[in-house]
């Protein structure tokens, strides 16, 4: 098979034709670049919808939580100085009721002596 000679009009064809595949391809990628461009910055749009609405209802949630946290320690407060109001009461009751024992002891040995007093005075008196 004989060798073909390039010829500079040979050469101008083949560089052309190199040059307009590349251009096709240049203009294909960019077509397909611009299409994947766009469907990121859709899927991208979407997962920014998903966490804005993860991210109020996370928000919502911890306001209800945080509500339910205040409320409820604001009851246990009321409770906690309730029980202490009680305690305070109760405990002016106990040193009424201890006051009342000792009046009572102290009453209780008055009698007994009394009775024991008694007791020895009329036996003295049955002695003689």
């Amino acid at each position: 098979m004989a060798r073909e000679t390039w010829t500079d009009e040979r050469l101008d064809d083949f560089k052309g034709q190199m040059n307009e595949r590349f251009d096709q391809v240049d203009a294909d990628m960019d077509r397909r670049f611009s299409q994947f461009e766009k469907t990121v910055n859709q899927r991208f749009g979407q997962v920014d919808q998903r966490f804005n609405r993860v991210e109020t209802q996370m928000k919502e949630g911890f306001a209800r939580v945080d509500k339910d946290m205040k409320e409820g320690f604001a009851r246990v407060d009321k409770e906690i100085g309730e029980v202490r109001g009680e305690m305070k009461e109760m405990g002016g009751d106990i040193k009424a009721m201890q006051r009342l024992m000792a009046h009572g002891f102290i009453a209780l040995g008055t009698l007994m002596l009394t009775g024991l007093g008694i007791m020895i005075t009329a036996l003295g008196i049955m002695a003689f």
